[in-house]
């Protein structure tokens, strides 16, 4: 293969994965503010004796959090 077809081949790689990342991100921000209004409006609706929708979100994060950590580890080179 040509070099240049190579390079010109990496250098759009390396776009995809910096655009994929950054939808990625805007994508867990969008799951995370439906969580956080969802539960919102039900426990304003049902009116549960213990609990509150931040907290609940921040459960749900620090389990997500496990499962991202779970499924690539520390490995930058798979998170990226």
């Amino acid at each position: 293969m040509n070099y240049a077809i190579q390079e010109e081949i990496t250098e759009a790689s390396v776009i995809f994965n910096a655009e994929g990342k950054k939808n990625t991100e805007y994508a867990i921000f969008t799951v995370f503010v439906l969580f956080f209004f969802i539960v919102a409006a039900l426990m304003e609706k049902y009116k549960p004796l213990l609990g509150h929708h931040t907290g609940a979100t921040v459960v749900f994060g620090i389990v997500w959090s496990f499962g991202f950590y779970y499924i690539y580890g520390n490995d930058p080179e798979r998170i990226d």
